[in-house]
């Protein structure tokens, strides 16, 4: 009889830690859902956060534009082109047309005469007393050759 009871017993225990060890796997599938919630739930918060400082950003812009017009004035100025009677408007060439310009400016001064080497200068001529209009327009200008200061 005693070989029947310790038979029965480690069924029971058996049975027992199947028991126990399959309600730890569960749990631990739980535990793991949990701590994704968790982890959502402080995403969201964030968002969230993060949504009500953008309301608050654009609160004070309305409330900016209701009470100034200043930054209405700017954004029709600025996306518009529009101005005020009596102002002039200044374009200015942006970063890309200005390096463009001097390249050319470069190339045409490396391409041109000898001359180019040194520093040249034009001047008008004065008017001739001559009344021959060609020879006039023929010699509109004379030239200057500097010597170039560059030192080495």
């Amino acid at each position: 009889m005693a070989g029947k009871k310790r038979f029965t017993f480690f069924k029971v225990l058996l049975l027992l830690v199947a028991a126990v060890l399959a309600w730890v796997l569960l749990s631990l599938r739980s535990l793991q859902e949990l701590l994704q919630a968790y982890q959502e739930r402080n995403r969201e918060r964030e968002q969230v956060e993060m949504l009500e400082e953008r309301i608050r950003l654009l609160e004070r812009q309305r409330k900016s534009l209701e009470f100034s017009g200043v930054e209405m004035e700017r954004q029709l100025r600025e996306y518009y082109g529009m101005v005020r009677p009596g102002e002039k408007v200044i374009y200015l060439a942006s970063e890309q047309e200005t390096s463009a310009t001097v390249r050319n400016f470069i190339g045409e001064l490396e391409t041109t005469s000898p001359a180019s080497a040194r520093n040249v200068e034009t001047e008008p001529e004065p008017p001739s007393e001559s009344s021959d209009s060609n020879s006039a327009q023929k010699s509109s200008a004379s030239t200057k050759v500097k010597k170039s200061t560059k030192r080495k």
